[in-house]
């Protein structure tokens, strides 16, 4: 009985220590003027507790345009601290780190030439980037087109970036009934893309 005991433990001490070797999604909360924004960032936890879907900050090739007009451009990723999301990037000047308040643009190169820039928003907390454009433009904390993990839209160029909330989703789509009663459901990506697309 007590070797079995022995043998429980040492195969649970196992089990959790080879989930700690794995980052879990944990959430961190942008605060804005429109009201919270929470994303995603893989963390190494002590313990693995699973589940959890958003965000997760991938490595890209920056270019960052500072205030003064001083570009940077280097490899690297976002990360979080304090509600402030920051890109830690490595060039040929070395590492360095960059907040948006400190910027004009930040952006990136992507598939097919395509430049996916994005802009000091919601005072200065994070770059939100035009991941989407259409009769709603979709914006997101992350330069991928096409991601499902939407932080902002804009209903029209020049009009305002709003949070994407049901309150700010309703009013934008309540000219085409299928995508309003998605939005009153709360599913608003369904809402928008049924607006946008007609899915």
């Amino acid at each position: 009985m007590f070797k079995k005991v022995i043998l429980f433990f040492s195969i649970a001490f196992i089990s959790v220590n080879v989930k700690a070797q794995f980052g879990a999604p944990m959430p961190t909360t942008i605060h804005t003027p429109y009201g919270n924004v929470t994303t995603y960032q893989n963390t190494y936890m002590p313990f693995y507790f699973g589940g959890g879907k958003g965000v997760s900050f991938k490595k890209y090739n920056y270019t960052v345009v500072l205030k003064n007009d001083y570009t940077f451009t280097g490899k690297g990723k976002m990360h979080s601290k304090k509600g402030i999301t920051y890109l830690v990037l490595k060039g040929k000047d070395g590492e360095k780190e960059f907040y948006p308040a400190d910027t004009k643009e930040a952006y990136i190169i992507g598939d097919g030439g395509i430049k996916i820039s994005g802009i000091p928003s919601f005072n200065d907390s994070c770059w939100l980037f035009k991941v989407s454009e259409g009769r709603i433009n979709e914006f997101a904390i992350v330069p991928e087109l096409g991601t499902p993990y939407i932080s902002a839209v804009q209903k029209g160029n020049g009009a305002p970036i709003l949070k994407i909330t049901k309150e700010n989703i309703m009013p934008l789509v309540n000219d085409n009934p299928k995508a309003l009663r998605k939005a009153e459901k709360d599913k608003l990506n369904n809402a928008l893309d049924i607006y946008n697309h007609g899915k």
